[in-house]
């Protein structure tokens, strides 16, 4: 057990994650997409989110995969080195490594020290409850440039909704054992209705614990996998409601994930610290002279890096996702199948499957309300799945939108 003096020291050492690209890969994404305007419609996919198995020691309520046995033909350890191989070949710099829970792989570390080596920024998307202080250390060895581990209530709530008892604990515990090692952790939370009434305790406690020094991003539950059966899809008012309490209370304005309000955004605050950024050797790296004499000048730094990135949503603007047998998605989160690595390889995918041209399109051809809304630029219509999963249709809008003074689905 550490001591309240322990934990102060531990975290005073312990960096401040950047969020899931890392460096190489933010910088690659903001120069290409600050410089060129239709960089998107002709980069190849430079993030790929790949979910390594789909066996998974927890049973969340709201998991889209509804992930707990592998599947029967993930792909082979041979197959795993090529995949990463071809990754290296043509252009991807960062990877989100998903599941399931990523490290029930036992190639999991082979395949991490295989990316980092060839170039790659590696993100891992883990439970953390396998996280003890030998795992923390073969992570740090490994290169994983960020940890996102995933809390969504404190104690009985969290677990709960993970379906196992402990597993706040090992999770809560997993952080220190990474920050003990100078890793950088995200929390990711998802807002469902078990926890949307008690965001503001575990926001409290996240700060007060870990000294400001966790990243908090907050996400929502999508209309596919478990969370259909248990009843934890809020309505677009009772979300909305709750990302105004987070928004409005906790002073949060850049930590989203496929949030369709884009006007809760403090365009101004979030403007001003990228700015902060900006004039900083990260910022050096990130940008160069030509567009950080922009982003410094009159223009709003937030509307201009959200307009040119495209909105919340990168599903096959430069992000690609392929699953634990080598299908290949646009997003874990929307069923429409582009191809099998095992048929053909990835960039033929990525550039011949018309779910990616299409996507590549959306600014264009996204259908109803988003035509005329004056956030279009840099929302970018919002999450692509739950407009497919719930229209049928990955080119309609955001079905949990409520723009100001709008419309929205019970």
């Amino acid at each position: 057990m550490r001591s309240k003096e322990e934990k102060r020291k531990i975290a005073e050492n312990a960096p401040q994650s950047l969020g899931a690209l890392g460096q190489d890969t933010a910088k690659k994404i903001l120069r290409g997409a600050l410089e060129d305007a239709d960089f998107f419609k002709t980069c190849p996919p430079l993030f790929v989110g790949w979910e390594l198995t789909h066996a998974c020691n927890l049973k969340c309520r709201h998991c889209y995969n509804a992930a707990g046995k592998p599947e029967p033909d993930e792909l082979t350890t041979e197959e795993g080195y090529a995949l990463l191989e071809h990754l290296a070949d043509i252009g991807t710099v960062g990877m989100l490594i998903g599941g399931g829970e990523p490290l029930l792989r036992k190639e999991a570390f082979e395949w991490i020290d295989f990316a980092t080596e060839h170039g790659m920024n590696i993100t891992i998307n883990t439970n953390g409850t396998l996280i003890d202080a030998g795992i923390a250390q073969q992570m740090k060895d490994s290169g994983i440039v960020n940890t996102q581990i995933s809390i969504d209530g404190l104690f009985d709530i969290h677990d709960a909704i993970r379906g196992v008892p402990g597993a706040f604990e090992r999770a809560a515990e997993a952080i220190w054992n990474l920050f003990e090692v100078e890793m950088p952790v995200t929390v990711i939370t998802t807002v469902m209705r078990s926890n949307y009434q008690n965001m503001g305790d575990l926001i409290d406690w996240l700060r007060e614990e870990y000294g400001g020094k966790v990243n908090q991003m907050f996400c929502r539950v999508k209309m596919v996998g478990r969370a259909m059966e248990t009843g934890e899809m809020l309505t677009g008012k009772e979300y909305l409601e709750a990302c105004h309490e987070i928004a409005d209370n906790y002073g949060f304005s850049g930590m989203w994930s496929c949030i369709p309000y884009p006007y809760l955004i403090d365009l101004r605050k979030t403007g001003d610290f990228i700015r902060g950024v900006v004039k900083t050797p990260l910022g050096e790296r990130l940008y160069p002279e030509k567009i950080r004499s922009r982003l410094l000048g009159e223009e709003n730094a937030a509307e201009v890096v959200m307009g040119a990135v495209g909105g919340n949503c990168k599903a096959g603007t430069y992000m690609v996702n392929i699953g634990p047998q080598g299908n290949v998605y646009a997003c874990v989160e929307l069923p429409v199948l582009a191809g099998n690595i095992r048929d053909a390889p990835l960039i033929d995918i990525w550039y011949g499957a018309k779910l990616f041209n299409d996507l590549r399109e959306k600014k264009e051809r996204i259908g109803g309300k988003c035509q005329t809304c004056s956030y279009k630029e840099f929302c970018g219509g919002g999450c692509r799945a739950d407009a497919y999963n719930f229209y049928g249709d990955y080119l309609a809008p955001d079905p949990m939108c409520i723009p100001p003074g709008g419309w929205y689905h019970e």
